[in-house]
């Protein structure tokens, strides 16, 4: 659910700063929840075999995104990701690699 302010979370939730949460499946780890939130990205408790409430309660440290907390969670991702030049390079970076390539395509 979408709230009207575009946040997933709870209004409840968004009064402690966060923005969504997430059920994460890495491919050779156990599911994790993770929460979005103004301080950054963290794991949480999540529910108990995928039923009953959500419990928000942070576990471990605090991440600056997504990708970093995923990338120390499961060695898989970890692996992978760096082949993937466009999901570690920054919007000016991510540009001028498509410019390059666009420019070599038509040489």
């Amino acid at each position: 659910f979408v709230f009207s302010n575009g946040c997933r979370s709870p209004p409840w939730r968004q009064a402690l700063g966060e923005i969504c949460s997430l059920y994460i499946l890495p491919l050779e780890t156990d599911e994790f929840w993770a929460t979005a939130s103004t301080e950054g990205v963290f794991e949480i408790k999540g529910r108990k075999k995928g039923k009953g409430p959500l419990n928000f309660e942070r576990v471990g440290e605090i991440y600056k995104t997504f990708y970093l907390l995923i990338k120390e969670k499961s060695p898989a991702f970890k692996k992978n990701i760096v082949k993937q030049e466009y999901a570690t390079a920054d919007y000016k970076s991510r540009l001028h690699m498509l410019k390059q390539r666009k420019s070599q395509s038509s040489n």
